[in-house]
C-alpha cells in the first residue's frame, strides 16, 4: 500500500511470502506458559520514508531481506528450508572455497530489545536478553536494537535470542567463484558444501554422463567403493 507506482503486484513474489507468512504464523511459546504466533507487526508508519528503506524495515519484522530478483520485488526470510546447491570443487572457479571468520569483538553476549509494551499505553521498554554462557567467555559485550512494531515481550526476547545465538554459531563465511550453473541461488537460500580440504573426505563432483538405459553414470574421477557399504548419489 503507497507502493503502487513503483512496484506492481504482479512483479512480487507472492508465493514466496506466503510461505514466510505461514512460518509468522506457527504458534510458539510466548514465555509465559501459552503460545502466540512467531512475528507480528503492530504499527504505524507515519513518516515520509525512502520506498527501501521501508521495505527493509517491514522485512525485519520476520528476519527477512527485501531485494529485486528476475521478476520484481522478493523476500527471503531466516527459516528452516531445504538446501536448493550442492558446492564443491568440482563446480567452482579452479576448485577453490574461501573461508574466513567473524572478529571476536563482534560477537555480543547481552541484547537490550526495545520493543512496545501493551500494558503501559504502548510505550517502549527494553526487553533484555543474556547469554551466561558467552558472558562467562567473552564478557559483557551489549548490543542494542529495535524490535519494530514489536508489542510482544515473548517475540521481543525470541528476537534478542536470534541475535546473540547468530553471532555466536555463524562465525564462519565460504566464499567462491561460480559459473552460470549456480546462477539461480538467491540471497536467502541454503546450500551444502563438500569440501574435501574442510571436511577431510571427498563427498562431491560431477556426472560426466549418464547412460540411455538411466542404469549408470560416468563419474569426472574415480570412485573406490567399499564392499558391504551401501552408497547413495544425488543429483
Amino acid at each position: 500500500y503507497g507502493l503502487g507506482q513503483f512496484v506492481l503486484a504482479a512483479s512480487v513474489d507472492k508465493y514466496g511470502l506466503y510461505a514466510i507468512a505461514q512460518y509468522c504464523d506457527e504458534l510458539v511459546p510466548n514465555g509465559f506458559g501459552g503460545t502466540e504466533p512467531r512475528f507480528t507487526f503492530n504499527g504505524v508508519i507515519s513518516t515520509a520514508e525512502d520506498a527501501i528503506k521501508v521495505l527493509v524495515t517491514v522485512a525485519s519484522v520476520f528476519r527477512g531481506m527485501v531485494f529485486w530478483g528476475p521478476n520484481g520485488v522478493a523476500v527471503a526470510a531466516d527459516m528452516p528450508s531445504d538446501p536448493v546447491k550442492l558446492i564443491t570443487p568440482a563446480n567452482v572457479v579452479d576448485g577453490l572455497i574461501n573461508y574466513t571468520g567473524s572478529a571476536l569483538k563482534s560477537r555480543h553476549t547481552v541484547a537490550f530489545v526495545s520493543w512496545y509494551d501493551p500494558d503501559n499505553a504502548y510505550q517502549p521498554n527494553i526487553e533484555v536478553v543474556e547469554d551466561a554462557a558467552s558472558i562467562d567467555r567473552f564478557g559483557w559485550r551489549l548490543t542494542e536494537v529495535v524490535a519494530f512494531g514489536c508489542t510482544s515481550r515473548g517475540q521481543a526476547h525470541r528476537f534478542g535470542r536470534w541475535i546473540l545465538d547468530s553471532e555466536k554459531n555463524q562465525t564462519e563465511t565460504a566464499s567462491w567463484g561460480a559459473s552460470w550453473d549456480q546462477a539461480d541461488i538467491f540471497p536467502g537460500d541454503i546450500v551444502e558444501v563438500a569440501d574435501p580440504a574442510y571436511a577431510g573426505a571427498d563427498f562431491g563432483g560431477r556426472v560426466a554422463s549418464i547412460a540411455l538405459d538411466a542404469k549408470s553414470v560416468t563419474l569426472d574421477r574415480p570412485v573406490t567403493l567399499v564392499d558391504g557399504s551401501t552408497y547413495t548419489l544425488s543429483v
